[in-house]
């Protein structure tokens, strides 16, 4: 059984296999494209897992601290099993099958289930930008890790997000709300964001959606004409201000929250 193959690892004709592969999996495609073009940058920061008979394929991305691996297609039990190998705190983004095996397999690492939703908006001009959420630089990391790390610790968040279009709220030069780029693929014109986080005690004054929109129509400004992102079904606040803004949801997901392996 082939193991994991990083990107700068594919060959030509692997490339072109998983490229038509997941012509049914629009944001794994995504993912694949901007790995891709991540290699001129030189960020090789994915892997990827080939199943026999080549009828299913994981995606795995790393991040400074945590790992996120998303199935699609169908795999074999030991394949499965592989999604477990990695030590880190992780995500798990499966379909139902997978994660009641999972589940089994993997045992207390499993801190949560949760359902994943997969929301697409392929016109921004409706949006407008609003001039107190300010695009932050790479200098100003350690402001925004220190913000989600007191406010949302789980959070996955490393620096070479602020390479790419990333915003945050201010009152009186402290962070109220932040959100960003998680990932860009130039030839799809296409990108993920997420990360949005505003603290419980400014909640409900609309901050969320102001950092949602500035990005979006940044991006969209930008020539990105597909923004997707992701949240979970239980996130009804977040999903209420996404659909506002024009985002439809496009697939579903189960996701399993792994704990560091002791």
């Amino acid at each position: 059984m082939q193991g994991w193959q990083k990107t700068s690892e594919l060959s030509e004709a692997t490339r072109k296999w998983i490229n038509t592969f997941l012509n049914n999996y629009p944001t794994l495609k995504f993912y694949y494209h901007a790995a891709i073009e991540d290699l001129n940058k030189g960020v090789d920061n994915r892997c990827y897992l080939i199943g026999q008979q080549k009828a299913g394929l994981v995606n795995r991305i790393f991040f400074d601290d945590a790992t996120i691996s998303t199935t699609a297609g169908t795999l074999t039990s030991s394949e499965i099993k592989m999604l477990l190998d990695d030590p880190n705190d992780g995500e798990l983004h499966v379909s139902e099958d997978q994660a009641i095996m999972l589940k089994e397999m993997a045992g207390a690492r499993v801190l949560r289930t949760r359902e994943l939703l997969y929301y697409q908006l392929l016109d921004a001009s409706h949006l407008h930008a609003d001039e107190n959420c300010r695009l932050l630089n790479s200098q100003e990391f350690e402001k925004a890790r220190s913000f989600y790390e007191v406010n949302y610790p789980g959070t996955i968040f490393s620096k070479w997000m602020l390479e790419m279009p990333f915003f945050a709220l201010l009152l009186d030069d402290t962070f109220v709300a932040c959100g960003g780029t998680i990932a860009i693929s130039e030839r799809m014109k296409a990108c993920h964001i997420g990360n949005f986080l505003t603290p419980p005690q400014h909640r409900g004054k609309g901050y969320a959606k102001r950092i949602a929109a500035t990005l979006s129509r940044h991006l969209f400004d930008a020539g990105i004409t597909n923004i997707m992102l992701g949240t979970t079904k239980d996130n009804v606040a977040a999903r209420s201000v996404y659909e506002t803004l024009g985002f439809r949801m496009i697939d579903r997901r189960v996701q399993l929250d792994l704990a560091k392996s002791s």
